[in-house]
């Protein structure tokens, strides 16, 4: 509950409430577990105000200070548990330093990249002559300080070389669909949350700077591969779940439809729920358009999650993960730059 996804989830089901009986039963559950804090607040305190026979005032001082005495030890439990999960994984780490390490670096990289695609949208603004753009100066002496740019492939070369404000629209917007990788990566190195598919997402340039500014990356709180295999196979359901919506409109052809169909309905009715969530609409109410763009999201989530869990799995080289991105930035190849 202290996290902002948390609250907005729940102003969803504020919103859906009059025509979802999901959104209305979770509104239940949250009113019934005020209903019983309330409850048990109030009996403590009218347990010490009886016991106490003086006044209120005294009542509500001694359940202060058993709250704060219980909360304490509460406290306390949770911190050991961190400090004896720390301490484990300092004397014997889920991901090994040296792997930590190099799936970093593409983190970096992707993170110098995003960064770069941020500064070419602020350009599209008038900048007072006054003003010198030094923004890929800045990123090609931080990558050569770093050791990065020897042997970058041309995808990478090719945008981090343009003079600045040199961009195309079409670079722009392809590189600007990678944040959802970079999302995820921040999320596995420990430095973010992960937003939930069912809200809309938010892509922030200080994820890109936090992860640049990490001083001891090999000493990121990394997530095991374990850890994100439930995340993974959320994504490919949510996923099938809005590709099968596609293919029943007719918006995507395919050969093995039915199946596909069949396969989302099974999928459903065993995890007894109506449909996912998009915002504040189900998917089968979702216009054509925002379902492709979901889609497309879950995809590239899916994808970036896969290789994840493969490479720390030692199913798969960390060189994957590069791969990935190039094999994204392609359609860039030979594209004509403005002068």
């Amino acid at each position: 509950m202290f996290r902002r996804s948390a609250w907005q989830s729940l102003w969803v089901a504020v919103l859906r409430s009059p025509k979802d009986q999901r959104a209305r039963q979770k509104l239940r559950s949250l009113i019934l577990l005020i209903a019983r804090i309330a409850y048990i607040v109030g009996v403590v305190i009218f347990a010490f105000y009886a016991a106490a026979k003086e006044s209120f005032s005294v009542a509500l001082v001694q359940t202060a200070f058993y709250v704060a005495l219980f909360g304490g030890v509460g406290l306390y439990a949770w911190w050991s548990e961190r400090r004896d999960a720390r301490l484990a994984e300092e004397t014997s780490p889920a991901v090994p330093k040296a792997l930590k390490l190099a799936i970093y670096r593409e983190a970096y990289l992707l993170a110098t990249l995003l960064e770069r695609a941020g500064s070419e949208r602020a350009l599209e603004k008038e900048i007072p002559s006054k003003f010198e753009v030094i923004t890929r100066r800045v990123l090609i002496d931080r990558l050569r300080d770093s050791g990065m740019m020897e042997r970058l492939e041309r995808q990478f070369l090719d945008l981090l070389l343009a003079p600045d404000g040199h961009w195309t629209e079409k670079e722009k917007q392809l590189v600007e669909q990678m944040w959802e990788f970079l999302a995820v990566m921040g999320w596995a190195l420990g430095l973010s949350e992960l937003r939930p598919l069912a809200l809309t997402p938010e892509y922030k340039l200080s994820l890109a700077a936090q992860i640049i500014e990490a001083r001891e990356p090999e000493g990121l709180h990394f997530l095991a591969s374990w850890d994100i295999r439930p995340e993974r196979d959320q994504t490919d359901e949510f996923f099938v779940r809005c590709w099968a919506e596609l293919i029943s409109r007719g918006e995507i052809n395919s050969e093995n439809a039915e199946e596909v169909v069949k396969i989302c309905s099974e999928m459903q009715a065993q995890r007894g729920f109506d449909d996912y969530l998009v915002g504040t609409q189900t998917i089968s109410e979702l216009p054509s358009e925002t379902l492709y763009l979901a889609a497309l999201r879950t995809y590239r989530r899916g994808e970036i999650l896969r290789q994840l869990v493969e490479i720390l799995c030692g199913e798969a080289p960390v060189d994957d993960l590069r791969g990935l991105f190039i094999d994204f930035l392609s359609p860039l190849v030979n594209e004509p730059r403005i002068s």
